[in-house]
């Protein structure tokens, strides 16, 4: 059959995937995505779209797969198990040789989250709703009496997303993962501080 896919979608996503996470959106370009992915231009628009379709695809993989790991993670029914396993999963996945430096969320996010087009929107509504999911996290704790009585749900997730994307910038610098894991573990540290 002619139209018949002769490479597989998902192993061609998680490389051209870990291409943007490496150089950015705008440093990519498309024949970086056709060398890296081994597959033919045309069969890439035909499967994907277009290099904005191709980075949406490896955005929302990298979410559901990377991002949705770390909130796994967190969304355990102990915050005194869920803090600290969060910031260990981020200090892994930031120390991991295998992965590259940083993270494309982070990383996407300071490079495309300000843009007034389909790709920030995409960016902003994405990390409102992690905001959102750790947030309902925290209340969950809080409601359940598991948090200091003065602790803000709201504020807690974004300060958890703030060091989480401190801990990535740590990486995208090279520091070593010693020096990751110590960050993670003043993290967890200064979260459990909320924690009853």
């Amino acid at each position: 059959m002619a139209n018949t896919r002769k490479f597989d979608e998902q192993e061609a996503l998680k490389a051209m995937q870990a291409l943007f996470w490496r150089k950015g959106y705008e440093a990519t370009s498309l024949s970086d995505l056709v060398e890296t992915s081994g597959v033919p231009r045309q069969s890439l628009y035909n499967t994907f779209g277009n290099k904005e379709a191709i980075f949406e695809a490896a955005f929302r993989h990298y979410a559901d797969s990377v991002n949705g790991g770390a909130i796994s993670a967190l969304d355990v029914d102990s915050p005194r198990q869920g803090i600290p396993d969060f910031f260990d999963h981020i200090a892994r996945a930031n120390s991991d040789p295998d992965n590259p430096h940083g993270c494309l969320r982070a990383g996407s996010e300071s490079e495309l989250g300000a843009r007034d087009d389909a790709l920030g929107e995409m960016i902003r509504t994405s990390s409102r709703k992690d905001i959102a999911h750790l947030t309902s996290i925290f209340q969950r704790w809080a409601d359940e009496g598991k948090l200091a009585n003065s602790a803000d749900p709201e504020a807690l997730a974004a300060l958890l997303m703030s060091v989480a994307r401190g801990i990535s910038g740590l990486s995208r610098a090279g520091q070593d993962p010693a020096t990751i894991q110590l960050a993670a573990e003043g993290a967890k540290a200064s979260m459990v501080q909320w924690v009853k």
